[in-house]
């Protein structure tokens, strides 16, 4: 195999009966280009990496990484950003979950002619078809009238588009700091990053080309079955507030005095970036930050 175009990005856990599925979105991939497959086992115990092992029999572009420790139970964050995003060679990455999958053979293809003839994109997502396992419904992500494009002020209200749906340029994780995934509903605040590295916009295609799964052992399933993950979720993003209210207001509280002992090697990473990039970025997160704390404020109250 040449060099890869585009590194599929999985991260999986206990999803034997929806693994296959993801999978088979995977090879059955039409494209004029070179492309791997970057799986992470979290170490399954219903089947799922026996199934995977199967699969990388079959088709040497496949490599996954099996633990043999739950890394999530231990505390590790930001399984994608830890143990995918490091090895991947492609110019662009694709992110599916092992419970969702892709529905059509040329979606790689159709994002990549995207970006590729797109210069002003830097992410390129389309429509997915949500299906809760709870009630049984359906709805598309984004909807039918939505808009086809977004920009940095669009995303800090909301995200609009699905995981399974996302291809992004590498180069802006070069420098990515993997703390930013020790925070919830990683997805999104991985396009905010994206979209201030690169001054760019998110394009979305009409052509609906994957399946979002809404069930019970998935992370936003889990919201429906009691509040421990919401306010796990909850606290993160309130301490992760405090990081960035004290560097940009130098503020002497206690809290501030408490996360300069404890955390500033954490907070350190923010200077990795440009000052400009630093900037945006501190501001879109906090920015982010309030409009979810207020809607999990709502929720628990």
């Amino acid at each position: 195999m040449h060099e890869p175009l585009v590194s599929i990005s999985c991260i999986t856990f206990n999803h034997s009966l929806y693994i296959r599925n993801c999978l088979d979105g995977f090879i059955n991939q039409r494209t004029n280009f070179d492309f791997e497959i970057l799986i992470h086992d979290d170490a399954s115990n219903d089947g799922t990496r026996e199934i995977i092992e199967e699969y990388i029999a079959r088709h040497p572009n496949i490599n996954a990484i099996f633990q043999s420790e739950n890394q999530y139970s231990k505390g590790v964050r930001g399984i994608m950003a830890r143990f995918n995003f490091p090895r991947a060679r492609g110019k662009y990455i694709a992110l599916c979950e092992g419970d969702d999958y892709w529905t059509d053979p040329y979606k790689l293809q159709k994002q990549v002619d995207f970006l590729e003839a797109s210069k002003e994109f830097a992410i390129c997502a389309h429509t997915t078809r949500q299906i809760s396992e709870f009630d049984h419904t359906e709805k598309l992500i984004p909807a039918k009238k939505s808009p086809s494009e977004y920009n940095l002020v669009d995303f800090l209200k909301a995200n609009h588009v699905a995981t399974a749906s996302l291809l992004f340029c590498r180069e802006y994780m070069q420098v990515f700091p993997d703390w930013i995934y020790k925070m919830k509903f990683g997805d999104w605040t991985l396009i905010l990053y994206v979209l201030c590295m690169s001054n760019k916009k998110l394009g979305v295609l009409k052509d609906e080309m994957a399946v979002y799964r809404v069930h019970a052992g998935g992370v936003h399933g889990s919201l429906h079955k009691d509040n421990k993950h919401l306010i796990s979720a909850y606290r993160d993003h309130l301490h992760f507030n405090e990081y960035i209210h004290y560097y940009l207001f130098k503020n002497d509280s206690k809290y501030a005095r408490y996360y300069r002992r404890k955390r500033i090697d954490v907070i350190k990473k923010i200077f990795e970036l440009s000052k400009g990039q630093r900037i945006n970025f501190i501001k879109a997160c906090l920015y982010l930050l309030q409009l979810r704390l207020m809607r999990m404020k709502n929720k628990m109250s």
